[in-house]
């Protein structure tokens, strides 16, 4: 039988429209118009990191590289495992090569030998492990013979500097989100020599490349960090702000937050109704959760983005929880799907 598969979370967004557009979890991209002299994108990312270039390698973005660290992998491990609530295509890829994805409820309980795939910080809540926690989970997983692939393509909005364990970890990330580009973008794996030399043979089978364009948009904006990181906080912070000041469950500097809800509506539900509203947000369902919703912060002027917020808390007032979005927990959240995201840097 043919292998079927679709993201729910992408088909919404395609089909999908509103006057206040919150779907998005990136900031409004950049548009380079001049090119500087390109430098030498590997050489770059190992200053970055703090790595070797043969501890790097290259993708056309975040996906991909996950996709090429679980193809290099998926030998070593006996199933993979995650948390929720998830990313939808990090959920999923396991399926992709035959393989099931099961939720834990902490680190702890992922088996020797085994596959652990997050995002670090998450997506949807944008709660993240230290380099502390990470340096941790490392010891932890190679103990067990177990190995971690982290989505880490957030981790710029809340200054994490993880010190890259590289033992049984595999970090990737892209040019996507902090440093969207329009049109473009760049990704990368960062791993243990062998196993980075490995995914590059599946990319070069893969998707040859990156393109010359790419390579040189992402080198001269990665070397813009400092640059790119203020204006990101210029756009996101008014509207973090906004949250903060309801009681919001946010983690300060990210581009986005899950507004939880005990109000009785699907989250699918939910979403439906803010879209008669003008309000465009991301269903739980698509991370795994039944109820409440994912924004962004990043796409929208904070007028925009406080005027959609209304509206939602209105609507959560209606729905029979009697209140508005408060900061109480959600019985997802009562119910512990993130006791391993404990004592984390906020």
């Amino acid at each position: 039988m043919p292998f079927k598969m679709e993201i729910g979370h992408f088909r919404w967004m395609a089909t999908h429209a509103a006057r206040y557009n919150l779907s998005s979890s990136a900031v409004k991209p950049f548009e380079l118009d001049d090119l500087e002299e390109d430098e030498d994108v590997l050489s770059i990312l190992e200053e970055m990191y703090g790595v070797k270039k043969d501890e790097v390698t290259l993708a056309h973005g975040t996906q991909e590289a996950n996709m090429l660290a679980f193809a290099s992998l998926r030998k070593e491990v006996e199933g993979a495992y995650g948390l929720l609530p998830e990313y939808e295509p990090i959920r999923v890829l396991p399926e992709a090569f035959g393989m099931s994805w099961q939720p834990v409820t902490s680190v702890h309980d992922v088996p020797p030998h085994s596959l652990l795939i997050i995002s670090n910080p998450n997506n949807p809540t944008g709660k993240f492990l230290d380099g502390a926690r990470l340096e941790e989970l490392s010891e932890e997983l190679t103990q067990k013979g177990s190995y971690a692939i982290i989505d880490s393509i957030f981790s710029e909005f809340v200054n994490l500097k993880p010190s890259l364990p590289l033992s049984n970890v595999v970090f990737t990330s892209s040019t996507s989100k902090f440093f969207t580009m329009k049109g473009v973008k760049l990704g990368w794996l960062v791993g243990e020599r062998q196993l980075v030399k490995e995914a590059a043979g599946y990319a070069d089978l893969l998707s040859p490349g990156p393109y010359e364009i790419e390579l040189k948009y992402a080198s001269t904006i990665l070397k813009k960090r400092e640059t790119v990181k203020d204006r990101n906080a210029s756009i996101v912070g008014p509207n973090g702000q906004l949250l903060e000041s309801m009681g919001i469950d946010y983690v300060k500097g990210m581009p986005i937050a899950f507004i939880g809800t005990d109000c009785n509506l699907d989250s699918v539900d939910l979403a439906e109704l803010l879209l008669k509203r003008d309000v465009m947000t991301i269903p739980g369902k698509f991370f795994g959760v039944g109820r409440g919703v994912r924004v962004g912060l990043g796409t929208v002027t904070p007028k925009e983005f406080s005027e959609a917020i209304s509206l939602t808390s209105d609507l959560l007032r209606e729905c029979g929880s009697g209140r508005a979005i408060s900061s109480r927990k959600t019985s997802w959240q009562r119910r512990g799907f993130f006791p391993f995201f404990t004592h984390l840097n906020r």
